[in-house]
């Protein structure tokens, strides 16, 4: 093999290892973004085991828990971990794979996974390949009951929404937006602080104002204590596998429930699990505040 073709390969390897080591979470298996499903695929240890025995060493993004080019970012900080995707639909070229989760997000408290992508069941057109590249099957806003891209048939993505990352430090802190192929004129924009041992994550929506719906749908087991105080405040105590309970403070402004929704983690698999949903008229600004508690 010339030696510019093999210095090319080492690279090119070593930075896809780069990126599964943020891609992948505490529990050691992927995140479950896009048309990602596990079983189909070497385990990521595997993976980076057999790069070293080949003398390929992992090399990390320039900036710690950015993949700026694949579009998602880490944070970590107390009991938490969390893979936030921000950008739209990639690649521009044929972002098939792609689905509508623009500013969504996964999270596991001490290891556990609890907030989780819906993943993929299989590439057939119909109700489930519907579902999984869906807005309100992920952890993001849905703004005037519309996809945040144009998806249709099986792997066709038209329209496609504006995402921009404003902020991103020492991934504690991340700012993004998103602003809708159909409603362009409405600005979503999702800020995460990790700080105190809590995560904050704050919702704006700038421009037109639209009825929106929140998600968050929870990993399969899990199930939400919902409480709402007369006053319109919410939220939901989530009990964890550790006997520990994860506190949710849900923003005020929106009515919640929850609602039985599919979970693909595998091809072919479904699982039923919980997802906490609310809606509201309007909003100007909204809060959630995650704690774990004992």
């Amino acid at each position: 093999i010339p030696a510019r073709v093999n210095e090319a390969l080492d690279v090119t390897a070593g930075a896809a290892l780069g990126a599964l080591s943020v891609w992948r979470h505490p529990d050691g298996e992927i995140a479950l973004f896009g048309d990602s499903a596990h079983g189909i695929a070497h385990a990521p240890d595997t993976l980076l085991a057999y790069g070293r025995s080949v003398a390929v060493d992992a090399r990390p993004p320039s900036k710690a828990g950015l993949l700026d080019e694949g579009g998602f970012a880490r944070l970590e900080g107390g009991p938490f971990s969390l893979l936030v995707s921000i950008a739209g639909p990639a690649p521009a070229h044929q972002p098939g794979h792609a689905h509508c989760d623009a500013l969504a997000f996964e999270l596991l408290c001490g290891g556990e996974r609890v907030v989780c992508d819906t993943g993929v069941h299989d590439y057939l057109p119909g109700e489930r390949r519907r579902l999984a590249r869906a807005t309100l099957s992920h952890a993001t806003l849905e703004v005037g009951g519309e996809e945040q891209a144009e998806i249709w048939a099986a792997h066709r993505v038209g329209g496609r929404p504006r995402v921009e990352l404003v902020d991103f430090l020492g991934g504690t802190r991340l700012e993004a937006t998103c602003a809708s192929w159909s409603t362009p004129d409405t600005l979503h924009r999702r800020s995460f602080l990790l700080s105190g041992g809590a995560l904050e994550i704050r919702d704006a929506l700038e421009g037109r104002s639209r009825p929106v719906r929140f998600a968050l749908p929870l990993a399969p087991g899990l199930e939400p204590l919902l409480s709402v105080d007369p006053n319109g405040g919410a939220e939901a105590r989530i009990p964890l596998a550790d006997g520990r309970r994860l506190r949710v403070v849900l923003p005020a402004t929106a009515r919640w429930r929850v609602e039985r929704t599919p979970y693909y983690p595998e091809f072919g698999h479904e699982l039923e699990r919980a997802c906490l949903v609310g809606e509201a008229d309007r909003v100007g600004s909204a809060a959630w505040r995650f704690e774990c508690e004992g």
